[in-house]
């Protein structure tokens, strides 16, 4: 087996190749850490070689290096908690996945809003804020030549969605290890195509991840449309790239563990 095109190698060298290794070495090397039996390593090895089948990329990096590595390629580490011990305690778990060679996915909709008071008598710097601590630590963690990579979901619900929206826009070294993605629901397309107003509240979620649509338990209310809002999106995802569109209702619809969990964001 051979890579031919010069982009391909250079990703295949740069993320996969350990030790000066051929990519038939590479191959042997998976096939014999992922067997059980020599039989199986060469049935394995030449699945591969044949190009029928090639596992994922964190498989092919780390399998048989001999170090505390994941073979998963990414993770996801939920609800971000609005709780400045609870937030820097999800910093370390990031960066333990970082270490061992995996992403991370974290959803930001709990952390309180930019501008409101915090139980300390202080201000909140909201959630783009510990965003750059979160991408700080990923820039700071290396794995092999591979910095890891994390993915962002905030609700278009959240009171900082235009800041979140806004968060790579103008800026090309910002947040550079982080994906976005605004998790939106059936509700918000509904007044998007009808061109009505939506509300912005504080909180979004419930401890189960159900978004809460009981305005009497909202701390925060501001009125917004929502096709200006969505328009917002598309014209930062023209532009840009991102953020990306996650739809709530869809995911948990189609989600197969729906009596045991609500799916509130996605890994990157």
């Amino acid at each position: 087996m051979e890579i031919k095109n010069e982009a391909l190698y250079k990703i295949w060298s740069d993320r996969y190749c350990k030790n000066n290794e051929t990519l038939d070495e590479n191959l042997r090397r998976v096939a014999k850490y992922c067997s059980k039996s020599l039989k199986e390593e060469d049935l394995f090895y030449n699945i591969m070689k044949s190009g029928l089948f090639l596992p994922a990329g964190r498989v092919m990096s780390n399998s048989g290096v001999g170090k505390k590595l994941t073979l998963n390629n990414c993770f996801t580490l939920n609800f971000v908690e609005d709780d400045m011990e609870a937030i820097f305690d999800k910093v370390k778990d990031g960066a333990l996945v970082h270490k061992a060679g995996g992403g991370t996915g974290y959803e930001f909709s709990k952390i309180r809003p930019n501008g409101t008071p915090t139980s300390n008598d202080a201000i909140a710097s909201g959630v783009v804020s510990f965003m750059n601590v979160f991408d700080t630590e990923t820039a700071t963690i290396n794995q092999g030549s591979r910095r890891g990579a994390n993915m962002a979901v905030l609700s278009v619900y959240h009171p900082d969605i235009i800041e979140f929206i806004n968060a790579k826009s103008y800026d090309e070294g910002k947040l550079v290890h982080f994906n976005l993605s605004v998790m939106v629901d059936d509700d918000f397309m509904k007044a998007v195509e009808n061109d009505e107003e939506i509300f912005l509240h504080y909180p979004v979620y419930d401890e189960k991840g159900f978004l809460i649509k009981d305005e009497s338990k909202w701390k925060i209310k501001k009125p917004i449309s929502a096709k200006k809002l969505y328009d917002m999106i598309i014209r930062k995802a023209y532009d840009n790239g991102e953020p990306g569109i996650l739809y709530y209702d869809n995911m948990n619809k189609d989600n197969n563990l729906w009596y045991m969990e609500n799916i509130v964001n996605t890994n990157p």
